[in-house]
């Protein structure tokens, strides 16, 4: 994830799931997020393949989503 340039604040969305309708959402001010063990073992049963994705949250729009990874 890139730093962001001329950006009023640093913002990111970390979604689950389909990007246009994820199962869960995270906002996040800096460009890290951590879900614990429990968690994950949730979300992995809930939503077994689903992909993890972020978007950096600019003034005027949001990024491309990034895959980071999918869940067992």
């Amino acid at each position: 994830v890139d730093v962001p340039l001329a950006e009023q604040s640093e913002s990111y969305v970390v979604t689950l799931g389909a990007p246009e309708a994820p199962a869960a959402l995270w906002t996040v001010a800096a460009p890290r997020l951590e879900i614990g063990p429990a968690l994950l073992a949730a979300l992995a049963a809930d939503h077994p393949g689903a992909t993890l994705r972020v978007r950096q949250q600019g003034t005027h729009a949001l990024s491309g989503p990034l895959r980071l990874c999918d869940l067992p």
